[in-house]
């Protein structure tokens, strides 16, 4: 009897160390999920599916879900969820790529709507724009609004120069790799340079970005813009930056800006007020071209080199310069066309700074 109870008594302690332990059959499972993202119209979701034992709590399995991207919400050419550029405009010219993976726009041709989008075509991402000229059968051309969607990887802006004069708004639809806007005006994706200033933007003064290093080739082209405010961190302006600026007053270069391109300031007319950082080392051909209302610059020591015609149709201003003669980087001695001082009303040596004496 003893011996019997014995044996009973061992089974019972087995029995328990098997549903304690690692032994544990896990005939009763339940689900959890974790780690839920849902699917949007540009990607798609996913979660975790783990499988427990209601017996013992162990994780016994875990899988990830994949789900599927959503359908973009089409009103009119823009997804109204993702902003996605969904459906270009008629009238654009478009070739396809060699690859055959997207589209490549050639011209504008017939688009009578004043605002063009640029995005999807029959499936297909539009990936470049090469050209953008409108129909020379449509002379009343009067797009005034451009959008471009997350796939163009490439806008030929010197391409595209007649076009642009048009535009007042310039937008990037999100997720775009190479660009962005920020108030109608076109950035590389970072935001560090400045790519374009819409020329009919009516605006009077404006404020660049503080993570604005550099102002593109032409981005400011005849734009109608009266006074621009830089950021302290600039450290460049690129050729012909503000090339016909009319209505630009004036202009104060930050400290970083050490190289004043060819062309930068070339028939902004009504300047009246430049402030070069003191440690320009540069000023290119044709920097300060037709520049009738500038009356007086001061061109600090740091200045190095001046390429020729800086100055030329600038026939009132008078120049202050910080060293006492001529350094042998400025181009010309005086007496030719292509002179640094051409059409210079009159040169004074050995100045300080803000005394002009």
């Amino acid at each position: 009897m003893k011996r019997f109870l014995l044996l009973i008594a061992l089974a019972v302690i087995m029995i328990f160390a098997l549903s304690s332990c690692d032994t544990c059959r896990h005939s009763t499972v339940y689900a959890e999920i974790e780690e839920y993202t849902p699917s949007d119209c540009r990607n798609g979701g996913y979660y975790y599916s783990v499988t427990v034992c209601r017996e013992c709590n162990e994780r016994i399995a875990r899988e990830k879900v994949e789900l599927d991207i959503m359908e973009h919400t089409v009103d009119g050419h823009i997804c109204t969820a993702c902003g996605e550029v969904v459906v270009s405009s008629s009238g654009l010219s478009l070739s396809l790529n060699e690859e055959k993976t997207g589209y490549v726009v050639t011209s504008i041709l017939g688009c009578e709507t004043d605002e063009v989008y640029i995005g999807y075509h029959e499936g297909l991402p539009i990936l470049a724009v090469s050209h953008f000229i409108p129909s020379l059968n449509e002379p009343d051309f009067t797009t005034q609004k451009l959008h471009f969607g997350s796939t163009v990887r490439e806008i030929n802006l010197p391409e595209m120069r007649g076009f642009l004069d048009e535009i007042a708004e310039i937008s990037v639809s999100p997720g775009n790799e190479c660009f962005a806007s920020l108030d109608g005006v076109l950035y590389s994706a970072n935001m560090d340079t400045l790519l374009y200033y819409p020329r009919m933007m009516t605006r009077e003064e404006f404020t660049l970005p503080d993570s604005v290093k550099t102002i593109g080739e032409s981005a400011f082209y005849f734009s109608m813009v009266k006074k621009i405010d830089l950021p302290l961190g600039l450290l460049s302006i690129s050729k012909n930056c503000f090339l016909g600026s009319y209505e630009l007053s004036e202009i104060y270069l930050p400290d970083g800006v050490t190289d004043i391109s060819e062309g930068a300031f070339s028939g902004c007319s009504n300047l009246e007020s430049v402030r070069l950082s003191p440690n320009t080392t540069h000023i290119g051909y044709e920097a300060f071209k037709g520049c009738r209302a500038l009356t007086e610059l001061f061109i600090p020591k740091s200045v190095t080199d001046i390429d020729g015609r800086v100055f030329i149709m600038t026939t009132d201003v008078t120049l202050f310069c910080e060293v006492e003669g001529k350094p042998d980087g400025w181009v010309g001695d005086g007496t030719s066309a292509n002179d640094w001082c051409r059409h210079v009303k009159e040169i004074k040596w050995g100045c300080t700074p803000n005394t002009n004496e």
